[in-house]
C-alpha cells in the first residue's frame, strides 16, 4: 500500500495545493473526516472550516469555504468556493467580506440571501481568527 496520496484543493480561480501527503482531515457536511493512503472511495460536501494535511512531521492548515471532496485510493480532490493557506490569509479582504456580509444580513435577515451572507460571514470570521486578528465581542469596551 502507498504511504502517501495526492491532495488537490481547487477554487474557481486557482489551484491552492497539489501535493503528496500522508494524512488529511477535512470539514465534511456531516462532521470532520480523515483520509489516509488507500482510503475507500467516497464523496462528501465540504462546509466552511479547516483542512489540515500532514507530511512527516509537517502539518499545514487551509481554511476553506463550501464545496465538495472526492476521495479515491490514491487521491483527494477538494473543489471549494474559497481556500487560503494559514499564514497567507488576506486579512484586508477578509475584513471587507465581513463588512459586506454584515450589510447583507442587515438588509435581508431571512431567506436565501441571508443564508449566503451567513456563510460568507462565517468564512470571513474563520480567516480572521486563523490570521490572529482579535475581534471585539459585543459589550466589550475599548481600553484607553
Amino acid at each position: 500500500m502507498a504511504e502517501t496520496f495526492e491532495i488537490q484543493i481547487v477554487t474557481p480561480s486557482r489551484l491552492v495545493i497539489r501535493d503528496d501527503v500522508e494524512e488529511a482531515v477535512a470539514p465534511g457536511a456531516m462532521g470532520d473526516f480523515g483520509v489516509l493512503p488507500g482510503h475507500a472511495p467516497f464523496m462528501s460536501a465540504i462546509r466552511v472550516g479547516e483542512i489540515w494535511t500532514r507530511k512527516g512531521s509537517a502539518r499545514t492548515t487551509y481554511v476553506v469555504a463550501n464545496g465538495w471532496a472526492e476521495v479515491s485510493p490514491g487521491r483527494m480532490i477538494v473543489l471549494v468556493e474559497g481556500a487560503e493557506r494559514e499564514g497567507e490569509i488576506d486579512v484586508d479582504h477578509a475584513e471587507e467580506e465581513r463588512r459586506y456580509a454584515e450589510e447583507l444580513l442587515a438588509k435581508n435577515p431571512e431567506g436565501p440571501e441571508a443564508e449566503r451572507a451567513e456563510t460568507l460571514l462565517e468564512w470571513a470570521d474563520l480567516r480572521l481568527t486563523r490570521a490572529g486578528v482579535q475581534r471585539p465581542t459585543p459589550g466589550d469596551t475599548p481600553t484607553p
